[in-house]
């Protein structure tokens, strides 16, 4: 997994995001791409793809694109003794007025 993580930037972040949302007391809480930007913003966690000064929505798309590519066609993933699990829930998304099907993101430890 080591190995694994270090040929791929989307893994390492994937990692560190884990850690601080346990840092944050965010284990177990459903989390958006938005907020997901947040905690890396706070933390001062790049995050791929994301060019520095970029507009304020481009954040959660280069999370969702980092994620699609993570996941792919699977619910879950382990990394580094957390489990990161996909699902989906109504909510708003930057700018939107309306409410539409959102990936949502948890975190727990242990494996999957």
């Amino acid at each position: 997994e080591a190995r694994e993580r270090v040929s791929s930037p989307a893994l390492t972040w994937l990692r560190k995001v884990a850690l601080a949302v346990a840092q944050d007391k965010g284990l177990g809480r459903p989390m958006s791409a938005s907020a997901l930007v947040e905690l890396c913003q706070a933390q001062d966690i790049a995050i791929p793809g994301l060019r520095e000064g970029a507009p304020e929505e481009s954040g959660p798309r280069a999370v969702g694109i980092t994620m699609g590519k993570l996941f792919a066609d699977q619910a879950s993933l382990s990394v580094d003794g957390y489990t990161v699990r996909r699902s989906e829930q109504v909510g708003q998304t930057y700018g939107d007025s309306g409410a539409k099907l959102l990936k949502v993101y948890t975190f727990a430890v242990g494996e999957g």
